[in-house]
């Protein structure tokens, strides 16, 4: 009768001990570990308890679990039931498994969750920002977009807000600048020409030659009075013989 309940899916036999502790029923395949067998149903039979422990049995691991047989409250006899731990190996690989494929598509959900509230939520207003500072910073922007709002971007925005009318009153000064500095070099002034003359003959002196001095020089009573001749020559190159501090050479007219 034992033989029945050998070699099944998880079960692998049976045995059954009298009260004194000889085996009276046994399946075939576990003929070969009576002595650890007999031990624990021994001392599940000393005790009148429940026993379970591992053994080995032609190299297989064996759980063995002896039960008393009670009978009006008395222990007529120990039953031992013998499973494979083979399949328990394999369950909790299994479940190691799905716990690791759970945990798996978990970290994939929640990165990707992530990916997107960073991406849409804090990526997205800020590359808008940088954006709109750079159309701000080159003139290219026409109207002044919508800030990104919330407790996480206000003081950005604010900074934002202050960077960009820093640089439209720093843009509005610079033009004002160019346009007087254009005004301003369209004008020779005998600086200017004093500095562009200097620059040009690299710190030489400048001579000027003729044949009439630039100046006339007459006999008035006891006085000599100097008059400037209305030639064209000498309007335009005295002044800038005395700006340049030039000199000029001349015949002297008598």
């Amino acid at each position: 009768m034992a033989n029945k309940f050998g070699n099944r899916e998880r079960l692998l036999g049976i045995s059954v001990h009298i009260g004194d502790g000889t085996i009276v029923a046994i399946t075939n395949n576990l003929e070969s570990a009576r002595e650890s067998i007999t031990a624990v149903a021994t001392e599940s039979l000393a005790k009148g308890i429940e026993v379970g422990k591992i053994l080995h049995i032609d190299s297989k691991e064996i759980h063995q679990f002896s039960k008393p047989i009670l009978k009006q409250e008395k222990i007529q006899g120990i039953l031992t039931i013998f499973h494979k731990t083979a399949y328990i190996h394999e369950k909790l690989i299994n479940i190691w498994k799905q716990t690791f494929l759970r945990m798996l598509v978990i970290v994939i959900l929640i990165s990707l969750v992530t990916l997107f509230l960073i991406r849409w939520g804090i990526l997205g207003p800020i590359t808008q920002t940088a954006t709109w500072l750079k159309k701000m910073r080159t003139g290219d922007i026409t109207q002044e977009p919508t800030l990104p709002r919330g407790k996480l971007f206000a003081p950005i925005a604010k900074e934002a807000t202050r960077l960009a009318k820093t640089l439209s009153q720093a843009k509005t000064a610079a033009q004002e600048e160019a346009k007087l500095r254009q005004t301003t070099e369209s004008l020779w002034t005998p600086e200017r020409l004093k500095e562009y003359i200097k620059s040009k003959l690299e710190g030489k002196s400048i001579f000027m030659l003729s044949n009439r001095e630039p100046y006339m020089h007459v006999h008035r009573g006891q006085k000599i009075e100097v008059i400037v001749p209305a030639g064209g020559l000498v309007t335009a190159l005295d002044p800038v013989l005395r700006f340049c501090g030039g000199t000029w050479i001349a015949h002297g007219a008598n």
